[in-house]
């Protein structure tokens, strides 16, 4: 049974392969997944750095020195 799906030549793929376009379905399917999880991950991090930053700010009273500045900016 033959696993490579037919494409036209005209159709681009995003997806890059090491085995020259050898691979299966469900391994081009697992790939997309892996990369996806992981931009997921990264973006999560991201997120709870960028609150973490906006507490801490509150916090330490950083926040009034900052809208101040950003007033004075704009007059």
């Amino acid at each position: 049974m033959n696993s490579n799906v037919r494409r036209p030549s005209i159709a681009v793929s995003s997806v890059s392969s090491s085995i020259e376009g050898k691979e299966s379905v469900g391994d081009v399917l697992r790939k997309a997944k892996k990369e996806l999880i992981f931009k997921r991950i990264c973006i999560g991090m991201f997120l709870i750095v960028l609150a973490t930053l906006i507490v801490y700010l509150c916090v330490s009273g950083y926040i009034p020195d900052l809208i101040d500045g950003f007033f004075a900016l704009i007059e």
